[in-house]
């Protein structure tokens, strides 16, 4: 599953998360005008 969040929706997400959810977390960030075949970089965290 992909969800698309802006980075003020992921911190959110994660500060009201039960305290015993796991989850995986990719984190793949681009800027928004290179979106269209530009770089990006991607960490795992």
């Amino acid at each position: 599953m992909t969800v698309v969040m802006t980075p003020e929706e992921l911190r959110d997400y994660i500060r009201f998360m039960p305290a015993d959810e796991v989850l995986r977390i990719t984190i793949e960030y681009r800027e928004a005008e290179k979106e269209n075949g530009g770089e990006g970089s991607t960490e795992t965290l």
